[in-house]
């Protein structure tokens, strides 16, 4: 098609002298970009047409999909880059086989953002002034520690405006409740039968409840005043999220879980006394596999299984 437009612009110009403008084609082409028109040139519409193809790629749950909001917004800040790449499958595993090398970091910080936000971040708070004798402020959030349940302040799950028929907000519930369900999928090794959270979110709000809403891996409560009250099922995943956020915390000794807990000296019993007691280490012990054997590596390697 270019190559028949610069054939034909001779033939369509604007005028028949050779005064300004006159020389120039009645029809023009142009590259739509960013909503505006650019001039057009070959290599500004390839890059266009890559781009398409890489950012519906990045928007695909199949690709990007296991991964937590913001790490996807990481990559999706690529797709400008990516527009000097070609759109093949050889591109497309070598940035398959980058992302799995430079997000262990990412997902680290994730898993510890979660463990912060489900924790020490919401363990007092102004709700609670009238509690403060208790250590952990809203009574259920630990400051070392995640619990059996945790609350955490959200806004926006309830519409502002009288008229809406919504029980709640679907979208906003699912893009807090998602985050957390996603870093719940990489360390618990696919053991938890798959539940869509999206269905049972928007069948809630279709029966008209906010209350006990069961998800994969807890079961939740939205409250108007702007809290959402989380109640986990998996007391073996939560202690395996709290044993992975103490141990890169450098909380817990150096010999935790490579040791017997008669085999500790007298200062590590002491830790690991005050962090979970010596018969929650023991089941530990029993399970170090599954609590103490995955890397951030693996975990990625993991989620990006289904890819």
């Amino acid at each position: 098609m270019v190559k028949q437009y610069e054939a034909l612009k001779p033939y369509i110009v604007k005028g028949l002298t050779d005064c300004y403008g006159d020389s120039d084609p009645i029809i023009s082409l142009t590259v739509r970009r960013d909503y505006r028109d650019e001039k057009f040139e070959v290599n500004t519409y390839m890059r266009a047409v890559r781009m398409k193809y890489w950012r519906g790629l990045f928007n695909n749950d199949k690709f990007t999909g296991m991964l937590t909001s913001n790490l996807q917004d990481e990559y999706r800040k690529t797709v400008e880059k990516m527009a000097d790449y070609d759109f093949s499958m050889f591109n497309i595993m070598q940035v398959l086989a980058e992302m799995r090398s430079r997000l262990s970091e990412g997902l680290q910080d994730t898993i510890l953002s979660l463990f912060d936000k489900l924790s020490v971040e919401h363990s007092y708070y102004p709700e609670c002034t009238v509690n403060r004798q208790y250590f952990n402020g809203w009574k259920t959030n630990l400051a070392h520690k995640i619990g059996k349940k945790a609350i955490i302040p959200t806004h926006g799950m309830f519409s502002d405006y009288s008229w809406s028929k919504r029980t709640f907000e679907v979208s906003t519930a699912y893009a807090v409740l998602s985050d957390i369900e996603k870093v719940f999928n990489y360390l618990d090794g696919g053991e938890t039968p798959e539940i869509d959270l999206l269905s049972v979110l928007t069948m809630a709000d279709r029966l008209g409840t906010a209350r006990n809403i069961d998800c994969k891996y807890f079961t939740v409560t939205l409250y108007k005043k702007g809290t959402t009250h989380i109640k986990f099922k998996n007391h073996d995943l939560i202690e395996k999220l709290n044993i992975y956020a103490a141990r890169n915390k450098k909380w817990l000794p150096p010999n935790y879980g490579k040791k017997r807990y008669e085999d500790l000296d007298a200062e590590e019993r002491e830790v690991i006394d005050s962090f979970q007691g010596e018969e929650e280490y023991r089941h530990v012990m029993s399970r170090r596999d599954y609590f103490l054997g995955n890397d951030t590596s693996n975990l990625l390697l993991l989620g990006a299984g289904n890819i």
